[in-house]
């Protein structure tokens, strides 16, 4: 990371400037999919969120995290955070993703997974977040590339992303997802209905009742029922992964798994 001296002041995503007198070092991060999301973009916290199990997530893994010396913020069976380890940490910063959690701490919000927030928007406000704590601006052009090509081959298709439920599919709320919410601004027809900020992000139809050019479900897939898998690698918010998953969506079959 880059030398940063003199004071450091920080305007986060809900508009509140926090000021330091010298650029955080030691940074801990309260919130999962934050701690991969900024490991991504290049920081390694001294205590963050690790989840259930920090060895087989797949979004630490996409993004090369290792939570080798990282103080475990929460547990592998409860994610919130054990005020007391926090503390034993000695953060200059705390990155979280909600408002007001954690009085006596200087905290920044980085907000993900807003409701109606594109891929774009998520990757600059980390990215600018990352760049403010040191790390280097992150390179887009594959990305870029791949947005492109997915207008070229999807404009106009219709596409749902779903997780099964049984006898169900749960088909997402492509406001709460930001790669559904810039696959919608690539020029395909995500399917979806909105859904209440306090409920489910998804809504549950009979699997005969999903009907679109192409089908992701994340879960088991019941025999006979044409679709493509999609796992928690969506989850990990990076430009390297989103052009990946972006080529890769491109040359799927339209109908056949």
């Amino acid at each position: 990371m880059r030398d940063h001296r003199g004071p450091w002041r920080y305007t986060d995503g809900r508009g509140i400037t926090l000021v330091l007198p010298a650029a955080p070092r030691r940074v801990a991060v309260a919130d999962l999919l934050a701690t991969s999301t900024l490991a991504a973009a290049g920081i390694h916290p001294v205590a963050a969120a690790l989840g259930p199990d920090p060895s087989r997530d797949v979004c630490f893994a996409a993004a090369g995290f290792s939570a080798d010396g990282v103080a475990r913020l929460d547990t592998p069976d409860d994610p919130a955070v054990r005020l007391d380890v926090l503390a034993e940490a000695q953060p200059d910063l705390v990155v979280d993703r909600h408002d007001n959690r954690y009085p006596g701490f200087p905290v920044v919000t980085l907000p993900l997974k807003e409701r109606r927030q594109s891929l774009d928007d998520l990757l600059a406000e980390t990215a600018r977040l990352a760049v403010a704590l040191g790390a280097s601006p992150p390179a887009t052009d594959s990305y870029q590339a791949a947005k492109l090509q997915v207008t070229e081959s999807l404009a106009g298709r219709t596409i749902i992303f779903g997780y099964a439920r049984g006898a169900r599919l749960s088909i997402l709320d492509p406001s709460r997802y930001p790669w559904l919410v810039t696959l919608r601004e690539l020029g395909l027809k995500v399917v979806g209905d909105h859904t209440p900020d306090d409920g489910p992000h998804g809504t549950p139809v009979p699997w005969s009742a999903a009907r679109a050019d192409m089908i992701l479900v994340n879960g088991e897939i019941p025999p006979g029922f044409r679709a493509h898998p999609w796992d928690d690698t969506w989850h990990a918010f990076s430009h390297r992964n989103y052009a990946r998953l972006f080529t890769a969506l491109t040359i799927l079959d339209r109908t056949a798994a």
